[in-house]
């Protein structure tokens, strides 16, 4: 298994989709057996408005618009949105 997983330039808005994103993608990666997850983020026009996503889900800055999670570190937060994943109870 690789010991990270890397993506590049998020472009979701604010409306707790990226918290539902970045949760997919911690237990995802954890399943995986990934160690951190590397993002990178490249500047557009358009994406100005997730410049410092990666800083407020506590990555760290690894240089060249990559950023680094160890998971260990990752905190996952509630999501209020159905994303259609949970089972009816």
């Amino acid at each position: 298994a690789s010991a990270r997983l890397e993506f590049e330039n998020p472009c979701v808005l604010r409306r707790d989709v990226e918290k539902l994103v970045f949760t997919r993608l911690v237990a995802g990666a954890r399943a995986a057996g990934a160690k951190a997850l590397v993002g990178r983020y490249a500047p557009t026009a358009k994406n100005g408005l997730v410049k410092e996503l990666f800083r407020g889900f506590g990555f760290s800055p690894e240089g060249a618009g990559a950023w680094r999670l160890a998971l260990a570190k990752a905190k996952i937060s509630e999501v209020a949105i159905d994303d259609g994943s949970r089972t009816p109870s």
